[in-house]
């Protein structure tokens, strides 16, 4: 009931005023989380860690991923699930 989920489908050119508009239904000071799949290094968050702080006055963000990888799968489906379940527990702590 606290939590908001916004997908971001166009990473180029950063839809600046989509997220702008996104951002502004909510709370100043709200926690903004970046959350993705892939390992810090890869996906989205590097080039939307360059840009967004640059167009949005005051946003903080945090990012929850695997973390930084030479490669993009874990290999084990066992340590994979172990690593998506860490993600969880990190993006809600106490759930």
């Amino acid at each position: 009931t606290d939590t908001a989920v916004v997908r971001v489908e166009r990473l180029y050119l950063p839809p600046i005023d989509e997220i702008k508009a996104e951002l502004a239904k909510y709370p100043a000071g709200a926690e903004v989380v970046w959350v993705q799949d892939e390992p810090a290094n890869m996906g989205a968050w590097p080039f939307m860690a360059l840009k967004l702080p640059h167009h949005i006055e005051g946003l903080t963000m945090k990012r929850v991923s695997r973390p930084a990888s030479s490669s993009p799968a874990e290999g084990s489906a066992k340590r994979h699930q172990a690593e998506q379940d860490a993600l969880l527990a990190r993006l809600f702590p106490g759930a």
